[in-house]
């Protein structure tokens, strides 16, 4: 179990996922990919998780992506994607070794979805545990919920923070910068940046959170493209796009060379591996006064 992190406005949705694959307690792979694209037919999510890394033989990703592709979710509206994955994970872990069987494995769905009013930001996961509990309660079921703006909700209100995996790593100040800020912005960059810091707050507490991380962002649709990145060491040694499912197109892993991978489909507009976006000096941790005697 690592940690992915989506947070939401009325301006932007960005997801963050950490790369690295846990065995034994002890990192075994930094340049896993964490991170799904779903164009359907009333939006546009981004797909992360944390728990096991393998699913019945396939990466947790390629799983994720080939139940989806499988039961057409392009096709379908929002909930259906997310009952398919809520069926699709009870029937895998029950078949699943006992020793994993236990795991506490959540995903998470990130994104716009067109409602009467317009495009609303909307986040939702299917866990088989309450992924607030300090103790994860492991159940032989998967079950869903969905966090969206609660009605009358102002512009300058409305911020949605949920986190799966270790998040009891990040700090408590880190949460607290990320509670207070969320709401306010309007450009991706400081978004992004909060999200960057609450990482690595967590890597530096926790081993088993990975330095390596990708980030989907998505800005209101009609606003701009949905771009993904990465960010840490790894960046220079190996980069695979995320899977990415829209009407027409399916794409697996695609190594990243000579630049970003620009995809139109399902009627949105893709940058596969955009740049990476710098780190706020805003976040730095200050250095305590000496104390006077």
């Amino acid at each position: 179990m690592t940690l992915g992190i989506a947070i939401a406005n009325w301006h932007h949705v960005v997801q963050g996922s950490d790369r690295r694959l846990v065995r034994g307690g002890k990192g075994w792979d930094d340049r896993t990919n964490k991170c799904v694209l779903l164009a359907c037919a009333d939006g546009v999510m981004a797909i992360t998780y944390s728990g096991l890394g393998y699913i019945s033989d396939l990466q947790t990703d390629e799983w994720i992506a080939g139940v989806l592709d499988a039961n057409a979710a392009t096709k379908y509206e929002m909930p259906f994607a997310i009952r398919v994955l809520e069926e699709a994970s009870t029937e895998a872990f029950r078949r699943t070794p006992a020793i994993d069987r236990g795991a506490a494995h959540a995903v998470v769905l990130s994104g716009w979805r067109r409602v009467d009013s317009g495009w609303m930001p909307w986040i939702a996961w299917v866990a088989n545990h309450q992924i607030f509990d300090p103790v994860p309660d492991v159940k032989d079921t998967f079950h869903h919920q969905v966090c969206t703006p609660e009605k009358g909700v102002t512009e300058e209100r409305l911020g949605i923070i949920i986190a799966i995996g270790q998040d009891r790593s990040i700090p408590r100040a880190t949460w607290s910068s990320m509670t207070r800020r969320v709401a306010g912005e309007r450009s991706a960059t400081p978004l992004t940046q909060l999200l960057l810091h609450a990482f690595k707050e967590a890597a530096s507490r926790n081993k088993a959170v990975g330095k390596s991380l990708m980030v989907a962002i998505l800005p209101r649709p009609g606003t701009g493209p949905i771009s993904t990145t990465y960010q840490g060491p790894e960046r220079a040694s190996v980069t695979y796009h995320p899977r990415l499912l829209a009407s027409g197109f399916a794409a697996g892993h695609v190594r990243l060379e000579g630049g970003p991978i620009t995809v139109t489909a399902g009627g949105h507009e893709f940058i596969l591996g955009g740049p990476e976006v710098p780190p706020s000096g805003r976040f730095r941790a200050r250095r305590p006064r000496p104390r006077r005697r």
